[in-house]
């Protein structure tokens, strides 16, 4: 049984949400088998073959690959004594991940108005088309960060316990979703300013800049870590750390652990729990009429 399969399956599980929200369950399941199907012949920015053959598991072999990431930043969460420090080095791993697949792999798809071309000429209503976008960006996000954070997960319920890992695995979805708001965010402030040939252009450079930084990464990481010594580091909360979502996480898994219900980790919290909450009301009752307007326009 392939990953396609097993989320098809997953979504009938849950068909019965989606006809309470006025949703036309066959015909939003056809649309997400196919963009499924697409996901797994589409081969990302990083994984490209010379030649041009298309490969029916590219998605599966990236995220096998993204575990093995997974597993590297795991020795660190083990490894830190600190619990805000290792927290905040894995959610800003989790974090620039999503972002940057995202920019890079999943614009495409994020962009791609030729479903309004395709789709919306058929029997098929605009609130189908528009949950089945939704539903296929968060199974994409989903399969991601399982990859992502397999191994981390792991590791975390051995050195901290269950209780821990629950709240590790909500904190989790708060990144994530705090991760996809930016990005669209950052869409919508490219697309203000470009036309479809300039925003093309942004993500190209966009992708030149990220394999830079990773590739200078690899060289810089290691050597940082040993310099500063971060498994014997102690991360001292500052007034710019509310600006940072990274630290509002970690500040959420210190409060579990150590029950430390000071003025600045509750503030850390509410900022964990509020933003990416009530960013995802703004981005569904404001946001997105403008994104698809934009895309209409782009299309």
């Amino acid at each position: 049984m392939n990953i396609e399969t097993i989320l098809l399956k997953f979504l009938d599980l849950n068909q019965g949400l989606y006809r309470l929200a006025g949703v036309d369950y066959e015909k939003l399941r056809a649309i997400v088998a196919i963009k499924l199907k697409t996901d797994n012949r589409r081969q990302t920015m990083s994984f490209r073959k010379k030649e041009n053959a298309e490969t029916g598991n590219a998605f599966a072999i990236t995220l096998f690959v993204y575990s093995i990431f997974g597993g590297i930043v795991a020795t660190f969460i083990y490894s830190i004594s600190s619990v805000m420090v290792s927290m905040i080095f894995f959610f800003s791993y989790i974090m620039v991940m999503i972002a940057m697949t995202l920019i890079t792999d999943f614009s495409s798809i994020l962009l791609d108005t030729s479903d309004n071309t395709i789709i919306l000429p058929r029997p098929v209503d605009g609130r189908t088309l528009f949950i089945a976008r939704l539903t296929h960006i968060m199974l994409y996000l989903g399969q991601l960060t399982f990859g992502l954070s397999l191994i981390p997960c792991i590791v975390v319920g051995i050195k901290f316990g269950v209780v821990f890992l629950i709240f590790f695995l909500a904190v989790i979805v708060l990144a994530v979703f705090t991760a996809l708001l930016l990005t669209n965010a950052t869409y919508l402030l490219v697309m203000q300013f470009a036309n479809e040939e300039k925003l093309k252009n942004v993500i190209n450079y966009f992708q030149i800049i990220m394999a830079v930084v990773f590739m200078g990464g690899y060289q810089l990481l290691p050597r940082m870590m040993g310099r500063f010594q971060l498994e014997d580091y102690f991360f001292e909360i500052e007034w710019w750390s509310y600006l940072i979502p990274p630290i509002w996480m970690g500040g959420v898994m210190e409060v579990v652990l150590y029950h430390t219900f000071d003025q600045s980790h509750l503030i850390l919290t509410a900022l964990c729990i509020i933003v990416p909450l009530g960013g995802l009301y703004i981005a569904n009752q404001y946001l997105t009429p403008i994104f698809n307007k934009k895309l209409s326009v782009l299309g």
